[in-house]
């Protein structure tokens, strides 16, 4: 009798191989907006075990002067959430490139009518002083270094650098990609120095689909045989359910097929908003598409077409209300009373994150209509609810 209940429990007791762990972060955008996520939200997350932050350093000509303006932000983010919590947070910086119009001797003229539209707020381009950055990354690096940052910081090489198709090649000039093969190694020969988790590079979400990487020669060639590969750097890249390649579908779509890890720094269901698609932040629908999302990534993971061990959700609160931008993407609302009191109400695609992250936060694998913990499992129904059992 004793072998017959030993060989059950072996049957029916997944492999630890059999769990999949993926850590839950937020994007918070640009570095300037951290501040509106006010004094409770940072401690609220860090405190549930998401307390990882990503946001956008910012670069401009005066790329010599904002060294401690950064150091500063880092400071805010790790005050508001140790000092209440006595948890430290991990801060993911993401080194983006500069403003067209600030590299010398060229316009925006040159660019196509989107490279315009991108060129206003992703800060994609090479500088026209590589010198000159390279002064700076080193001086805050060093900074951070000397402030006992370090081990709280991880980097980001870049911020989908191709959104605009300018790295690629386009009309305007021949072919850019040496430039971003060149700016790459100076920002990597940098940090690499420094003992902390370097990430490579954000590329956009529409340029993971099979269809878009294997058509795209610069980059299949740069995924698969570029020597930042053959370093501890972990890919990372956005997903957006729908882009400019449509809407993506786990059973015809596929992904970079490269070994290895990989980091989703930024998560969500649209690229563009507007006054239609916001409602589904609120709506059974978002908490639906994420359990989709993690059956997809761990098939991905048994395929050996790379393990998600981060997940960054763009982003955290609203930091815009305009509905042109992605400042509406929060998944929790921001409002502001008639007495300028301001307050946060989380939306329903925040409750999910928050459930199902309860649930699988150290370690998951799918079962039928659900996702299984160690502990708990969490079951989806038909209509989209679910029910953590």
């Amino acid at each position: 009798m004793t072998s017959i209940i030993i060989f059950l429990i072996t049957l029916f007791t997944p492999s630890p191989d059999a769990y999949m762990t993926i850590r839950f972060g937020w994007s918070l955008g640009p570095m300037d907006s951290i501040e509106i996520y006010g004094a409770s939200l940072f401690p609220g997350e860090t405190k549930k075990g998401r307390g990882n932050y990503r946001v956008f350093v910012n670069c401009n000509k005066g790329i010599d002067t904002n060294v401690a303006y950064t150091v500063n932000k880092v400071k805010y983010i790790i005050d508001r959430s140790y000092n209440s919590t006595g948890i430290y947070p991990t801060i993911m910086l993401v080194l983006r490139g500069f403003p067209y119009n600030d590299m010398d001797g060229r316009n925006l003229s040159v660019l196509t009518t989107k490279q315009r539209e991108v060129s206003m707020y992703m800060n994609g381009f090479v500088p026209s002083n590589i010198a000159a950055y390279e002064r700076y990354l080193t001086r805050l690096m060093e900074a951070l270094k000397v402030a006992g940052y370090l081990p709280r910081i991880s980097v980001e090489l870049w911020g989908e650098p191709n959104a605009a198709g300018y790295f690629w090649g386009y009309n305007g000039e021949a072919n850019t990609f040496p430039a971003f093969y060149q700016f790459t190694s100076v920002k990597y020969n940098i940090v690499k120095n420094y003992p902390i988790k370097i990430y490579h590079a954000d590329f956009t979400s529409s340029l993971q689909r099979d269809s878009a990487y294997k058509g795209n020669k610069n980059y299949w060639l740069y995924v698969k045989d570029d020597a930042f590969y053959n370093s501890p750097i972990t890919r990372s890249h956005s997903f957006y359910w729908n882009d400019s390649g449509g809407e993506f579908d786990t059973n015809s779509n596929d992904w970079v097929d490269r070994p290895g890890n990989v980091c989703i720094s930024e998560y969500n269901l649209y690229v563009k908003v507007n006054k239609n698609n916001t409602a589904i932040f609120n709506s059974n629908e978002w908490g639906w598409k994420f359990y989709q999302f993690l059956k997809f990534v761990y098939q991905k993971r048994q395929e050996n077409k790379g393990a998600v061990t981060d997940i960054y959700f763009h982003s955290l609160c609203n930091y815009s209300n305009k509905y042109d931008d992605k400042g509406s993407l929060g998944l929790i609302g921001k409002y502001q009373t008639p007495e300028h009191n301001v307050y946060f109400l989380p939306k329903k695609g925040w409750t999910a994150v928050s459930d199902i992250h309860a649930v699988i936060k150290d370690g998951f694998y799918p079962i039928a209509g659900g996702l299984q913990g160690r502990k708990q499992k969490i079951l989806f129904n038909v209509d989209k609810t679910y029910s953590i059992q």
